[in-house]
């Protein structure tokens, strides 16, 4: 079963980067991140093949895994504006996983729907 946190909005108030700290139970493998990030499927636009970039759609992101001494980065993506975006890296040995939102798609808040840790 994978670690997970559902519904992430970063504070509009502190403008951006902001990040999201994940405390895993105990240190463990970690190979796999998923982040399913908010691109508005409410909206019509949204389920058809059309490239559309909300405001709150989070377009620069990193992942880091935090080994006990040091954040290690294991993933970035710019220009993002998927939905559903998987990152696969080398296994590391993480008690913490952080999520950092860098830039939007024009919003100085940014939502993430879901994270979730796999581990090997």
């Amino acid at each position: 079963k994978p670690e997970e946190v559902n519904a992430w909005i970063s504070d509009s108030k502190q403008g951006l980067p902001q990040s999201i700290t994940l405390t895993l139970e105990k240190p463990q493998d970690v190979s796999e991140i998923h982040i399913t990030a908010d691109t508005d499927l409410a909206y019509p636009r949204s389920s058809t093949r059309e490239f559309v970039h909300y405001d709150f759609t989070a377009t620069h992101l990193t992942a880091e895994c935090f080994d006990g001494n040091n954040w290690i980065k294991v993933f970035e993506i710019k220009d993002n504006y998927r939905r559903k975006i998987v990152a696969q890296f080398d296994s590391v040995k993480a008690e913490k996983v952080r999520v950092t939102v860098h830039a939007t798609s024009g919003a100085d808040y940014a939502k993430l729907n879901e994270i979730r840790i796999y581990k090997d």
